[in-house]
């Protein structure tokens, strides 16, 4: 299974996240390469409960379910997963690393999110041309939602 090498080969800290990020981004620049984030995950304690969280919030059920690393393919984007204790790996929490969400309507978000008893982190904002909020997942990770705001 090709599952536990490509776990490897991107598990890094989220602390290092966002110089890897810089990094690869200046590397671009450089060489005119065109570069696309396509996935990201988050370390889940319990599995099924994080499966039927996320399947419940994002209205959908899992594309790749594995007891180790299961994936949600959202409209092309990999949201992924990753059961790190079973892989005896340690997790640094911190916000780092923000996996963020956009919404087309703010209000059923944050109803659904009232309805799965989710602590709202940092309450709805508006930023930009965007409003946002932050919540904790069943598995304890900070998670942003945006929804832009049309004039």
């Amino acid at each position: 299974m090709h599952i536990k090498k490509n776990i490897k080969i991107i598990n890094f800290h989220y602390s290092k996240v966002y110089v890897v990020i810089k990094v690869i981004f200046q590397m671009g620049e450089v060489m005119n390469l065109k570069i696309e984030i396509k996935s990201l995950y988050v370390c889940v304690k319990d599995m099924q409960r994080a499966i039927k969280f996320y399947e419940s919030l994002l209205g959908q059920e899992i594309t790749e379910k594995d007891e180790i690393y299961s994936v949600f393919d959202i409209n092309g984007f990999r949201y992924g997963l990753f059961a790190n204790e079973k892989m005896n790996e340690s997790k640094v929490w911190g916000n780092n690393c923000l996996p963020s969400f956009e919404v087309s309507d703010i209000d059923l978000i944050q109803k659904k999110l009232n309805e799965l008893n989710c602590e709202i982190i940092f309450p709805l904002t508006t930023i930009g041309n965007n409003k946002v909020l932050e919540f904790i997942d069943s598995e304890g990770n900070a998670i942003e939602i945006t929804c832009p705001i049309y004039k």
